[in-house]
């Protein structure tokens, strides 16, 4: 007999949110919250390669559970191990640091030294009470993957070569003319996944990110979406590469424009693309020594986890659906703020203690969202920041700590602004936190 879903509240880990779910603000961003599906450990091992966990499936059964709440966003995110050698022991999602492991390989003369990140992929649903308009009936989910094709196998040289990302999507959209999906797309995402010689499982659970060896994984595409009846949508995007400032001419490391400035031209571009519908948008990693070739985003395999332990640069990517025909809105006016969790407890080498995601999430976002009402949120999104690294940087070149702080940005439709001062509590002093929370 399968396990029972966690309730709202044990999942969430936060009791407030029954009584915010009673004590609404106007507007379309009304009581919103998360909930993180994890994946269970079906066999335990010492080795992270040798366990096994099982296949996600126990979205929609919470979800019948909890059938007044409306998703409004997924997101596959990567939990960690409150252990570094027992696979078994439970997975923790609510803390928002992650460090990877100093490894030293004896067989190799000299010793071969490195890190190595563990993780478990696992499923992040934003969810929000349902409006009036909504249907009684629960929401349901789905998702679809597609992966490019290899063109070049893996060989002792090099890894496998792929067709390129546009020739890819457009198979994908031919794909979905004779297969409609059957609903509505709420997001579409690029996601890694570990490969074996010339082939990938996008199911597997786990991800292994190795400093040494930053292209033992590869990139495949998720697309999730609502139940219901089929618009016949077509999948686009568009990149936005952050442009060279400057080129080293040692060490041929460039430095980039900043968030703010790329951000910029997105917002530009869609304030003009009202013919689309914007499902998400998405940071996404890419190899370091390919920053001045010509097709950066057409090469899948220039693409990095987002958990990279490598030397990488960030580009941004806007995910669309077409809109049905006649269906045209008013202009896009994108807006972002990118939450960065607080330090608790400060520890030397970037371990410190950081506030947990559900107190972080409840106390800090959801209130500045709230506050925020008029302006609709597109997508929420884990955007993982080395250790001292300021998130206006686009490129991660000081990756010596090997310590991710988990941030997330949201993005809106429309202006925001800072709440007055005391709207937002402050975090709470350790000396009030559980005595069981982890400190790395």
């Amino acid at each position: 007999m399968e396990d029972e879903p966690p309730s709202y509240d044990v999942a969430v880990g936060q009791n407030v949110n029954r009584n915010a779910r009673n004590n609404q603000p106007d507007g379309p961003n009304p009581f919103i919250s998360y909930v993180d599906l994890i994946p269970a450990c079906t066999y335990s091992a010492r080795k992270f390669k040798s366990a096994k966990f099982e296949r996600f499936k126990k979205a929609n059964h919470w979800l019948r559970i909890n059938s007044d709440l409306a998703v409004v966003g997924c997101e596959t995110i990567a939990v960690v191990k409150n252990d570094k050698d027992n696979c078994g022991l439970e997975l923790n999602s609510k803390l928002t640091t992650m460090m990877a492991y100093h490894v030293t390989d004896p067989f190799q003369c000299p010793h071969r030294e490195y890190y190595e990140l563990n993780i478990v992929k696992c499923l992040r649903l934003y969810v929000q009470l349902k409006s009036k308009e909504d249907p009684p009936e629960p929401h349901q989910i789905g998702y679809i993957d597609f992966i490019p094709k290899i063109i070049s196998l893996h060989n002792i040289f090099s890894g496998p070569k792929f067709e390129s990302y546009d020739s890819s999507l457009k198979k994908f959209n031919e794909f979905l003319k004779d297969h409609p999906i059957g609903g509505k797309i709420l997001s579409i995402e690029t996601v890694a996944s570990n490969r074996v010689e010339n082939s990938e499982n996008t199911d597997e659970s786990k991800l292994s990110e190795n400093s040494e060896k930053p292209k033992l994984s590869t990139m495949f595409f998720r697309v999730f979406y609502l139940h219901g009846y089929s618009l016949h949508e077509t999948i686009g995007s568009k990149d936005f590469i952050p442009r060279i400032l400057e080129i080293d001419k040692e060490s041929r490391f460039c430095k980039f424009e900043n968030l703010s400035s790329t951000m910029a031209r997105v917002q530009d571009w869609m304030y003009w693309e009202n013919s689309l519908r914007v499902t998400n948008i998405q940071t996404i990693n890419v190899c370091h020594k390919k920053a001045q070739k010509s097709n950066i985003t057409e090469r899948i395999d220039y693409l990095r986890s987002k958990y990279s332990l490598g030397y990488y640069f960030r580009i941004i990517r806007v995910y669309y659906v077409t809109r049905q025909e006649g269906s045209i809105e008013r202009p896009f006016n994108l807006t972002y703020k990118t939450f960065v969790p607080p330090v608790l407890l400060k520890k030397r080498n970037g371990c410190s203690y950081y506030e947990p995601t559900n107190l972080f999430f409840n106390r800090e976002i959801a209130p500045f969202i709230r506050f925020n009402s008029p302006s609709k949120v597109i997508n929420y999104e884990v955007v993982p920041y080395f250790y001292k690294i300021k998130t206006e940087q686009m490129v991660s070149l000081t990756n010596l700590q090997h310590v991710y702080v988990l941030c997330i940005r949201v993005y809106f439709d429309g202006p925001i602004e800072e709440p007055p001062k005391g709207f937002i509590e402050p975090p709470a002093s350790p000396a009030s936190l559980c005595k069981n929370c982890v400190i790395l």
